[in-house]
Formats: structure tokens, sequence, C-alpha cells
């Protein structure tokens, strides 16, 4: 192996390295995102933060951030809220009636 070759195996396993480091040493910031989404969540939608905002703030926390199993939990009940106050039943009851109409087809 050659000296630039070393060199940039180094430079490769760094920047994985970089990347992977905000995964899994944010648990606190993750933590404090669901907190706060959980709370906004509670509230009346308005105008400006619909659904598909809120759904597209939790999806991109997931993948941004290597989840525990309990904030995986709280991530996707929270995607069931949003799918509640979006189409009135639960993304459980959605992928259930959806497999029934594909059977029915």
């Amino acid at each position: 192996m050659t000296t630039e070759q070393i060199e940039q195996i180094e430079h490769i396993e760094a920047i994985e390295q970089t990347e992977r480091s905000p995964r899994t040493y944010a648990l606190h910031l993750v933590d404090a995102d669901l907190d706060h989404l959980e709370r906004a969540i509670r509230e009346p939608e308005n105008r400006m933060l619909t659904v598909e905002y809120w759904q597209r703030r939790v999806l991109t926390m997931r993948r941004q951030f290597e989840l525990t199993r309990e904030q995986r939990a709280r991530s996707e009940a929270l995607l069931d809220r949003l799918a509640q106050r979006e189409n009135g039943c639960s993304r459980a009851e959605l992928r259930a009636g959806q497999s029934r109409s594909t059977l029915d087809a």
C-alpha cells in the first residue's frame, strides 16, 4: 500500500467516525427534541405548522440520530398521533385498511 492510499483510508475513516458520532452521542438532544415535539403536537394545529410539517420533523430526527428503543417508541407514538389528527385513525389502522383493500382487490 502506498502512503497516499493509507492517507486516503485514514481520511475516510475519520469522516465515518465524525458522521457516526452525532448519531450516537446526541441522546440528550433527541430527548429534548421529543419533549418539544410532544408538547407542540398536543397544541391545536395552526396554518403554518401543519401535520405534514410535524411529520417531517419527526422523520428527520429519526434519520439523523440513532434512537434508543424508548425514543423510537416515543417517535412512533408521535407519528400515530399525527396520523389520527390527519386521517381520524392511527397509522396501524391505516395499514390494516390498506391490507384489507389490497385483499379485496
